[in-house]
């Protein structure tokens, strides 16, 4: 990246000493009240649940441990990854990996959601609670695999502050020393990271927005038959994911798009303040999830009540529908209903 004139530094601290607590105050707070409300009794028995509550955990440390050195470095600490090489390798690889981690969550959650929606009585069968809990497993494993480079090539090296100048000064950074592999590895990074999971959530969700359309306009018995009451709270989750996946789309495309076209944007006057605003954005992804799900899901917003206030629920009158009484009273074929999402 281009050296930044002082008055660009000054704008990127601005920007990070403005949004860095924002974000960091926000995603905690959120994440941490969407935990407790995930693993109350009536949520954690729903398989979707379970990935919602990995999602949020995951994301939670991705702003910790990404936003947090943001912060560290514009008051002056400095950059927690040039301090040692055990650091500059332990970090690098936790953020690389959490946030591939909170990528390939949304894009099960994706297939969850896309199954259940094209074939309601297969995604029973197939996303079972413990079935659940083994892809998360796999994606677990598979993205930490696909990051263990970063604990063995990143190192501190050190970089002239005024170009290829005899003279000038030195600074460190942790880096990987051989700029090639550098750049194929920072390449299949990113591929693996965000361009793949973009796609593949971004064609997901046309599809299920299709499918939607196809049941409200033309009708699908079938589907509306064997869901029976749960049609509604079955469309409203569908409704809330949708929405989850489209802010990851938007907020994660403008830094996606600036990485692809980084020649063209490294001409524009303040090139490095552009990177750190969408990277800003960039970090939104990992806070707004909570807020989304009190937006969309309205039974998501009555536990939210019910957990602030210490109250329990008054009874639903038939008029509030099925929708609103799943969080007061267990329905009689609970046992039956452990994926179609009635809590939410």
């Amino acid at each position: 990246m281009n050296q930044a004139s002082k008055g660009e530094q000054e704008a990127i601290s601005t920007l990070w000493l403005v949004s860095g607590p924002v974000l960091l105050i926000a995603g905690v707070i959120g994440h941490s009240i969407a935990i407790v409300i995930l693993r109350s009794k009536r949520f954690s028995r729903q398989s979707l649940s379970l990935a919602l509550l990995v999602l949020s955990a995951t994301d939670l440390a991705v702003l910790l441990i990404g936003v947090n050195r943001y912060i560290l470095l514009v008051i002056g600490i400095g950059d927690i990854r040039d301090k040692f090489d055990a650091i500059c390798r332990i970090h690098t690889f936790l953020e690389y990996w959490l946030c591939q981690l909170s990528a390939w969550i949304l894009v099960v959650m994706t297939g969850m959601r896309l199954t259940s929606i094209l074939n309601p009585i297969k995604s029973n069968v197939i996303f079972t609670q413990c079935k659940v809990k083994l892809i998360l497993l796999a994606v677990f494993v598979i993205t930490l695999i696909t990051n263990l480079h970063h604990l063995f090539l990143q190192n501190i090296e050190m970089f002239p502050n005024n170009g290829s100048n005899a003279n000038s000064t030195f600074h460190p950074g942790c880096t990987i020393k051989d700029p090639y592999i550098e750049d194929i590895l920072y390449k299949i990074d990113w591929i693996f990271s965000c361009i793949i999971p973009f796609c593949v959530i971004l064609v997901g969700n046309v599809t299920i927005g299709i499918r939607l359309w196809y049941i409200k306009y033309v009708g699908d018995k079938a589907l509306q038959k064997h869901m029976k009451g749960d049609y509604q709270n079955f469309l409203s989750i569908t409704i809330m994911l949708m929405t989850v996946s489209l802010a990851f789309i938007l907020l994660t495309g403008p830094l996606l798009i600036y990485q692809t076209e980084y020649v063209k944007f490294s001409r524009l006057d303040w090139p490095n303040f552009t990177f750190h605003s969408l990277q800003t954005i960039y970090y939104l992804n990992y806070v707004i999830d909570f807020y989304l799900y009190c937006i969309a899901g309205s039974n998501f917003r009555m536990a939210l009540m019910q957990l602030l206030f210490k109250r329990k629920s008054k009874p639903c009158k038939k008029s509030m529908g099925h929708e609103l009484t799943a969080l007061t009273s267990t329905p009689p074929n609970a046992h039956k209903l452990s994926n179609t999402d009635d809590i939410y």
